[in-house]
């Protein structure tokens, strides 16, 4: 899994598979929520991002009746405003007020007008980084995160760095500008490796029923393809060091991952290549996400220029360790890293 991360973010594709080829992947759990739900792309499906949103938002509230607590980790990024907005819109008073927003002051810096308007004072606010010191989490509470919006809609970083690298270039078709692609690779490792990678995207997007076309489709499909399976392993990581009761039943039905559906996943399938992914510029990446959030608040300023951040790190657990595995019982293997050397 360190190596099918490294693939999506640059170049090491060693141990790392495609979601699609069924025969080669290694993942046997195929329809637990917290493993991957490989959708079928052979099919294609015309579906709406705001009703799929808005649906998500109630499946949410059916099953937040269930538990005594719900925590909603909220960052102030477009993936997680977009699931406040939906629950904001969709949610009656008496349900939002069994929520308690797990943030910090990084969450209110990157969205100044979300948490004065609609957080600050309508909610219970614990302090995520506090959270994090002695978590304890339990079977009794669900916990709702925003994670895979960046699998799901592409992880901006590479298309910008690409961008910077050949300005303006990355909604030309990928085809056409094959050597830029292993060029910009090769600045991030070696010519050999930065060969392999693109010659395996395009073998893999060749058995595919529908196109990719642009350099963004391109670094869209190694997101959806490759790295979706890595951002639900690292959730599973994520929880796994703080829980304190029943594993299976804590991943399986307490760790709310709200992007982890089909009808996302053919949404994706389906809107790639069009204003619905990227707008007309890549400032306006993950389009519909921030058309939903500009629909409810009428925020201009964060639907025109607002990019992805970087989330501060909340679990300091995490720092001195690397994921190395997981079976399917849960049991997590990884190494203990010595902090001190760079």
């Amino acid at each position: 899994m360190l190596n099918a991360c490294n693939f999506r973010k640059t170049t090491l594709i060693q141990g790392s598979y495609a979601r699609f080829n069924r025969d080669t992947y290694p993942v046997k759990i195929l329809t637990n929520q917290v493993l991957d739900i490989v959708p079928n792309f052979s099919t294609r499906r015309k579906l709406d991002f705001t009703e799929l949103t808005d649906k998500r938002s109630m499946d949410l509230l059916e099953k937040a009746k269930t538990y005594s607590t719900v925590l909603f980790f909220y960052s102030g990024g477009i993936d997680s405003t977009t699931l406040l907005c939906a629950i904001l819109k969709n949610w009656h008073k008496a349900e939002l007020a069994r929520v308690t927003i797990v943030m910090n002051q990084h969450s209110i810096n990157e969205n100044q007008l979300m948490f004065d308007r609609y957080i600050k004072g309508n909610f219970i606010i614990e302090n995520v980084d506090e959270f994090f010191i002695n978590a304890k989490v339990n079977n009794d509470t669900l916990y709702i995160t925003g994670m895979l919006g960046d699998a799901l809609m592409a992880e901006e970083n590479n298309t910008m760095m690409y961008d910077q690298q050949y300005p303006n270039t990355y909604h030309k078709p990928w085809r056409e500008h094959k050597d830029n692609l292993i060029n910009f690779y090769t600045t991030r490792t070696n010519a050999s490796a930065a060969r392999h990678v693109v010659d395996s995207v395009e073998q893999s997007l060749a058995l595919l029923s529908y196109e990719v076309e642009t350099i963004y489709d391109f670094f869209w499909w190694i997101s959806f393809n490759w790295g979706w399976d890595t951002e639900i392993f690292y959730s599973v990581w994520f929880w796994k060091l703080s829980a304190t009761a029943n594993t299976k039943q804590f991943l399986e039905e307490n760790n709310f991952l709200w992007f982890n559906t089909i009808d996302y996943q053919d949404w994706a399938i389906n809107s790639i290549g069009t204003i619905l992914m990227c707008g007309d510029s890549l400032k306006m990446a993950k389009y519909s996400m921030k058309k939903y959030i500009h629909d409810f608040n009428h925020d201009s300023e964060y639907f025109l220029n607002k990019i992805k951040e970087g989330s501060v790190s909340k679990n300091k657990k995490l720092i001195p360790i690397a994921f190395c595995g997981i079976d399917d019982n849960y049991n997590i293997y990884y190494r203990k890293l010595n902090t001190n050397t760079k």
